[in-house]
């Protein structure tokens, strides 16, 4: 289950348990779209990630896949939040393969990733 929620053009994901396949498509999928319709980008998605049991099979993934790619351009920053040896080495492979800049947090640093959310690119906080 994802539970989402919006403030300042940020979009808060909490995974909680095995990702499903119509996570992305029921909670994920629209709230970003309205998003990128007002404001043409997303600023940030804060990903809680800390309690995340995988993904409940391969169209889970493949729907978790399909919303990565295509939005990929419509979010200018990923704070992913947890400590998982996969989610540490996550933000240098997919810094390679996709357009948002991707920083992990450690668990109880999600005010860290929301700040780091609300930087420019000059390192200003608006």
């Amino acid at each position: 289950m994802i539970k989402v929620h919006v403030n300042n053009n940020i979009l808060y994901a909490k995974v909680i348990g095995q990702i499903e396949k119509g996570d992305f498509e029921k909670s994920v999928e629209p709230v970003a779209d309205h998003l990128i319709a007002e404001f043409g980008k997303i600023r940030g998605i804060l990903i809680d990630a800390t309690d995340i049991g995988g993904w409940d099979d391969f169209p889970a993934l493949f729907a978790h896949y399909g919303f990565i790619k295509a939005h990929e351009h419509d979010i200018y920053r990923v704070a992913l939040v947890g400590d998982q040896t996969w989610q540490k080495l996550l933000p240098g492979i997919a810094t390679l393969l996709l357009d948002p800049q991707i920083e992990r947090f450690d668990p109880g640093l999600e005010r860290d990733a929301e700040a780091w959310l609300l930087e420019d690119v000059f390192g200003h906080t608006k």
